[in-house]
């Protein structure tokens, strides 16, 4: 067995709203999937259930794209979210859990920054962490998909896979191990889901914006056929990206239905 300590997570806990229970799997093609099989079984949802695993060998981003997660550096988890109400903006969990990520650096003396929608990279930009946020029942249960980089990798990825990579470690951030990384990540993520219920959506769009990994950049926004390219101006008080133009001008894009295929002028089609 893998000593990457996930072992000593396994199990209930009460004191815990993320991490109510706890699986951790030999290996797993899709952590998401497990999660996802474990609500069917149950009928129901299971708010705060955590699913991980020491090895996974299929993981995805958004659209379809490859995560890649070397074992014993890089920690796969998804996480089940059944709030007791809808949310309005059911989206809006992937960038409550990026934030969870940049504040879980914060607490082992890290600092990264959030790269909407759904990245998070260090301070040159190297992509640490990527969020994959699903819903079932009718977008009342949401199970986020986190793959995070504790470790710097010992081998490079894939090479269709080679966006630069960094890790927790080069940002600063000082795990013990990955079963440290995860429970310092799902307390990351109690308070950002208590601070979010208490702020709601224009509070957690001041909180992306304060961790904006993004703003400055030249970025190209897709929506279907559209396009547009500008500087990135962060989000407005609707989670809605926001581009600067050279006139002057901002234009402002529906936040669950924008994609940004380029950064400086280089195409995301094979990132994570």
């Amino acid at each position: 067995m893998i000593d990457d300590g996930l072992e000593r997570l396994a199990g209930t806990h009460s004191d815990r709203r993320f991490g109510r229970a706890i699986e951790v799997h030999a290996t797993a093609t899709s952590t998401q999937d497990l999660a996802k099989h474990a609500i069917l079984a149950a009928g129901s949802a299971r708010d705060g259930l955590v699913v991980t695993t020491h090895e996974q060998t299929g993981g995805r981003g958004t659209r379809g794209r490859r995560w890649w997660s070397p074992v014993g550096v890089s920690l796969a988890v998804s996480i089940v979210a059944a709030p007791s109400r809808p949310l309005a903006r059911p989206a809006c969990v992937t960038q409550l859990a990026a934030l969870a990520v940049v504040r879980a650096a914060a607490l082992r003396g890290g600092a990264v920054r959030v790269r909407w929608p759904n990245d998070v990279v260090d301070g040159n930009g190297a992509k640490i962490a990527g969020v994959l946020a699903e819903t079932m029942d009718g977008a009342r249960t949401h199970v986020i998909g986190i793959g995070l980089n504790v470790f710097d990798p010992s081998t490079t990825p894939p090479e269709p896979l080679r966006e630069r990579a960094g890790s927790m470690q080069s940002a600063g951030a000082a795990f013990r191990d990955l079963g440290d990384a995860l429970d310092v990540l799902l307390r990351a993520l109690d308070v950002e889901w208590d601070e979010f219920e208490h702020g709601g959506i224009t509070a957690l769009a001041g909180r992306m914006n304060a961790n904006d990994g993004l703003r400055g950049r030249e970025v190209e926004l897709a929506r279907g056929q559209q396009r547009s390219v500008g500087t990135f101006w962060g989000v407005d008080e609707d989670l809605a990206p926001r581009l600067l133009h050279a006139d002057g001008s901002i234009t402002t894009w529906p936040a669950e239905h924008a994609e940004v295929v380029a950064i400086d002028g280089v195409p995301r089609d094979r990132r994570g």
